[in-house]
């Protein structure tokens, strides 16, 4: 997470300087630079969720921007393939589960049907019969 680089190199520039307790100045426009991979018009959009906005007082030239931003798009872009082809995989799971659900249902409807039609003629012979019974004790 870029909150985790973010600490990560602030801990390492801000390490006492050989041979002394002081510490050193730590300038936080690099690590905000390199850590979320460029700038545009001076500005680094987007740190985390927050929608934080930081500003730089020295950039680096624009060509070595310009390639760790394409760099850093290009990472995104890779992970946003690879976590769309997962749900793609797990959508056709379940369209395949669906599908499934939808064939056994209809299977229990035809034995639904089937059990009423034998219900119907077994009532018809039974009213035949009682027919039939009632006739004979006549």
């Amino acid at each position: 997470m870029i909150v985790d680089l973010v600490e990560e190199h602030v801990t390492a520039a801000s390490q006492p300087i050989e041979d002394s307790m002081d510490l050193q100045p730590i300038d936080y426009d690099p690590i905000y630079l390199e850590t979320l991979g460029g700038h545009k018009k001076q500005q680094v959009y987007d740190i985390g969720l927050k929608g934080v906005t930081f500003c730089f007082s020295s950039c680096a030239s624009s060509s070595s921007v310009t390639t760790v931003v394409d760099e850093a798009v290009e990472q995104q872009v890779m992970e946003t393939n690879e976590h769309i082809a997962v749900m793609e995989t797990e959508m056709k799971e379940k369209d395949h589960q669906i599908t499934l659900l939808k064939d056994e249902m209809q299977q229990m409807k035809e034995v639904n049907n089937e059990m009423k039609e034998k219900k119907n003629a077994m009532q018809q012979q039974m009213t035949n019969m009682q027919s039939q019974l009632a006739a004979l004790m006549r």
